[in-house]
């Protein structure tokens, strides 16, 4: 109940801010740059209460600190194409085939292996031959370069029955998500 109170007073707060900022700034956006906006702002939230102040507070902390981790996210390719890969590497150490496909792209090309249904063919092998057992795999010294809208992931250690191999992981973002779209191999 007091969260549907507080929520239902951010939005009131917010709707009447934003439209009192439309007015303020004359309609337009261009008006926003008015040496008398800060002072109208300010008077505007003065008649807000108390409540509504701290709701508004709230919901701009909110989109704020939200905006921010999307401007990092958008400049650390590392931080987002990574957490594509840990989903991968999680499903890989447990073997779960379907898991681990679901982390790959459907335009997924290898110069070997083919496209995505030749790497699930690939792993489907690999797991019946037991080289998917214990598989380590280590995303810890992993670093990251954008290559236009490609961000490549190097080196990813993977330790199994098979031995030991250092991947690069080239990924995508496909339907909201990073996905591998291609990778290397060497030492196996």
């Amino acid at each position: 109940m007091i969260t549907r109170t507080l929520t239902g007073i951010a939005l009131v707060a917010a709707a009447g801010f934003l439209g009192s900022w439309f007015v303020v700034c004359g309609g337009t956006a261009d008006a926003a740059d008015k040496d008398d906006v800060g002072p109208k702002l300010h008077a505007l939230v003065d008649q807000l209460t108390p409540e509504q102040q701290a709701a508004l507070l709230l919901l701009l902390s909110d989109l704020t600190a939200k905006s921010g981790q999307a401007e990092a996210a958008a400049q650390d390719p590392l931080g987002i194409a990574k957490e594509g890969m840990a989903a991968f590497v999680e499903a890989a150490k447990k073997g779960d085939i379907d898991a681990m496909m679901a982390n790959i792209s459907s335009d997924f090309e290898h110069y070997q292996l083919g496209d995505k249904e030749g790497l699930r063919g690939f792993l489907q092998n690999a797991a019946a031959m037991g080289y998917l057992d214990e598989l380590k795999i280590s995303l810890e010294d992993t670093e990251a370069e954008k290559d236009g809208d490609l961000v490549i992931l190097y080196p990813v250690e993977v330790e199994g029955a098979f031995g030991t191999a250092v991947f690069e992981f080239e990924a995508k973002q496909e339907g909201g998500k990073w996905v591998i779209s291609g990778l290397d191999a060497s030492g196996i």
